[in-house]
């Protein structure tokens, strides 16, 4: 039995010893959405609900260990995303019978402080990878108002220029998987393409409708989910040493 042990510590030794780390440093921006589960509820048809496209960029330090066409990375991330979604409700005036909408606006920040860890496959001077990334939340900022289009008629009189502002409301983790390519410009540079997919309901009920953000009445909330999507591009500098450039021949 001690000299199967013996042997598979002396493989491990061997395996690690013709590994190579490496520290370096990434900067990416990009745009992507607080997705919201009402765009894709087609059982009520009353409101429509647009998520626009969030703003949003990462500065992370990463580790990679490497052995020969593959190699595991994972560090430290800081994100900031910020999004807005619009959701309006058509009404009718009583007594004039004029027709207006009745909008909720609403913009969120968010800070995450992330772990990225991913597996990768590297051949010449490209390289891809795909993994998981643990967010937890910093800090998040809210700001919303609802107010009508025909603010002087009738009805719509009750809700012209409602606004509020909060903050850290935000669930404190988040998980999701994460794709990466990248491409070495020369031995210092490379550029990189990533996608984050969240997989947990990141909102909190951060938003509840627009008939609840009315009238504040608990009956009248819908329950929501949101979830964090992006896609960035940036660029990546090794720190403390060369690329490695693997051919597959």
């Amino acid at each position: 039995m001690s000299k199967v042990f013996l042997l598979a510590m002396s493989c491990l030794f061997g395996v690690l010893s013709t590994a190579q780390s490496e520290f370096n440093l990434s900067a990416h921006f990009g745009v992507g959405k607080m997705s919201n589960s009402q765009e894709n509820d087609w059982h009520n048809m009353q409101t429509e609900l647009k998520t626009r496209l969030s703003f949003s960029t990462d500065i992370s330090a990463n580790y990679r260990y490497s052995f020969d066409y593959i190699f595991l990375q994972s560090g430290i991330s800081f994100s900031y995303i910020s999004g807005k979604q619009q959701e309006s409700l058509p009404v009718i005036s009583v007594p004039s019978m004029n027709e207006a909408e009745i909008i909720s606006e609403k913009k969120l920040s968010v800070y995450y402080l992330g772990i990225p860890i991913t597996g990768n496959f590297k051949w010449n001077q490209f390289d891809v990878g795909v993994g998981i990334k643990p967010n937890f939340r910093l800090t998040n900022s809210f700001d919303s108002k609802t107010y009508s289009t025909n603010p002087t008629d009738g009805i719509n009189q009750a809700v012209n220029s409602y606004s509020y502002s909060g903050g850290n409301n935000m669930r404190r983790t988040d998980l999701g998987l994460i794709g990466r390519a990248g491409y070495d410009v020369n031995d210092w540079i490379s550029i990189e393409l990533s996608g984050y997919w969240g997989l947990l309901d990141v909102g909190n009920n951060f938003d509840q409708g627009v008939l609840y953000d009315i009238m504040q009445d608990p009956q009248l909330s819908e329950s929501r989910t949101q979830k964090n999507r992006q896609l960035l591009v940036g660029l990546k500098f090794r720190l403390n040493n060369k690329r490695e450039t693997t051919s597959l021949e």
